[in-house]
């Protein structure tokens, strides 16, 4: 399995929050079964739904511990990969530059790297991680309870539905999503934006810092930041401009207050620090920095500040129709009353049609970021396809491969291994199962009080001999996607 990068860290987090709505959707609602065991007693119902906690919160952890595995595996690849992948652009970027062999200059005679940075940055990105799945399991809670009593509130004037009761609940959570991350001055941020900005920043900043790192090996202390239309009024003063790294680099040399002398041409340059301290390279920024050879680096001209606001005030507003996106995508998915639903998808899809013609209209500057829309659940663009969801059929999770069927000592493992699958072999296992999926072909199907449907499909499975194998399958509601559960041999062996 290749890495993911950082969007696709991102959209792991957006699926968690839409799965985790759907299940506070499904546990609230009347179900066919409780309508004839309770009618339409509301205390009744009240009492079953506090009993239902219990189930409530074992089924959001199930949830999240489908993803926690390769959230913090996949994380940790994309800083390695982030940071190696700095070194080779340094390497490169020097060599186009110079025409004689490069001898990197000892370490006595030049600066040392701090190599405890990386370290740090990867442990605070996972720490971050940890954090926000643990805070969406606590919110999730909480709103639970909070809608309960909300409920009992708006049934208490008698001129409500349960359903809309539910609905008006609900409606706050739904028009923020789970946005359990509070930053210091109380400001609450979604989750899936706070690890988008915070995956951004950190495979950035590991980019930067292996570059850093083989510039230092290279013998040279002076860097140039790239610029670009749509650049922050933050960070604007300081792209393309050259300065002494003394940031992402041990940097030892004489220096003042804002400039530092380089240790290998003598011409004085600002410090990279100056320019962080002053807003470059702020979280979400996009800049990156290439090495600068003085008498041999040719420095592009500036963009216009006009251009550069007129690109970042159409970037912003097309920020604003995709998070219009993502929260018409929650209402349909956690909204009770199916004519307010349906009314929710009309919406989406009339708020979509208005992003392409917006993103049409300006496509010199733009172009549409379907990460930032996507919605692993009914109402899939099957034009779009990830490493956790590759078609609108059915969903397999690389963790469920790689730690269950692929892995060796797992229950079933020798099961796949015993006709010719190997621990490597994601790519090739996910592809079979999903060639073996055909719902028409369902057999076993078991359907929970709650709506949950489980079901299995024989399959013919193998890389040398083909035999057969039981999938089982589970759609969280009526109009999910069918994820897999696990899968065993059931031939004569």
């Amino acid at each position: 399995m290749s890495t993911l990068n950082f969007k696709d860290i991102a959209k792991i987090f957006e699926e968690i929050e839409l799965r985790l709505i759907s299940s506070l959707k499904r546990n609230l609602k009347r179900h066919k079964a409780e309508e004839q065991r309770y009618g339409f007693e509301w205390s009744a119902w009240q009492a079953e739904k506090l009993k239902n906690m219990e189930n409530f919160r074992r089924e959001n952890l199930d949830i999240m511990n489908e993803y926690v595995d390769v959230i913090d595996d996949q994380t940790r690849q994309l800083m390695t990969e982030q940071f190696q992948e700095g070194q080779q652009q340094a390497q490169r970027s020097v060599q186009e530059l110079s025409d004689e062999p490069i001898t990197p200059i000892p370490d006595k005679h030049f600066f040392g790297v701090n190599e405890k940075k990386m370290a740090k940055l990867m442990e605070d990105v996972t720490t971050l991680e940890k954090t926000a799945e643990t805070a969406a399991m606590r919110m999730t809670d909480d709103i639970y309870r909070q809608t309960l009593n909300r409920v009992q509130l708006a049934m208490g004037t008698g001129s409500m539905t349960l359903n809309e009761a539910i609905d008006l609940a609900t409606k706050d959570f739904l028009d923020k999503g789970i946005n359990c991350i509070v930053y210091a001055d109380g400001k609450r941020v979604n989750i899936a934006d706070y690890v988008r900005m915070a995956l951004r920043t950190t495979s950035t900043r590991a980019a930067l810092q292996g570059a850093a790192k083989r510039f230092a090996e290279l013998g040279y202390d002076t860097v140039l930041v790239s610029q670009y239309g749509g650049c922050s009024k933050t960070c604007e003063p300081w792209q393309g401009q050259v300065y002494i790294d003394d940031v992402f680099t041990v940097w030892e040399g004489e220096k003042d207050e804002f400039q530092g002398k380089s240790n290998y041409c003598g011409e004085w340059f600002w410090l990279l620090s100056y320019a962080v301290k002053n807003g470059l390279f702020h979280p979400n920024c996009r800049h990156t920095m290439t090495q600068y050879i003085h008498g041999r680096t040719q420095i592009p001209e500036p963009i216009p500040a006009e251009k550069i606001k007129e690109q970042r005030e159409l970037e912003q507003k097309q920020r604003a129709m995709e998070r219009k996106i993502r929260k018409f995508k929650r209402f349909a998915a956690g909204t009770c009353d199916p004519d307010t639903a349906k009314e929710y998808r009309r919406k989406l899809r009339q708020a979509q049609q208005e992003l392409k013609a917006f993103v049409e209209e300006h496509n010199e500057v733009l172009h549409r970021d379907y990460d930032k829309e996507k919605y692993y659940g009914s109402g899939v663009d099957k034009n779009v396809k990830s490493d956790i969801i590759k078609n609108n059929k059915c969903e397999i999770t690389p963790d469920k491969i790689n730690k269950f069927f692929l892995k060796p000592n797992a229950k079933h493992s020798e099961e796949f291994f015993s006709v010719g699958y190997k621990t490597t072999d994601f790519e090739l296992l996910d592809k079979d199962l999903k060639a073996c999926f055909d719902y028409s072909k369902a057999v076993d199907k078991v359907v929970s009080d709650s709506g949950v449907e489980r079901f299995s499909i024989f399959a013919e499975l193998g890389v040398n001999e083909k035999k057969r194998f039981r999938t089982v399958w589970q759609k969280d509601t009526p109009e999910s996607i069918p994820r897999i559960i696990t899968a065993h041999r059931e031939d004569e062996r």
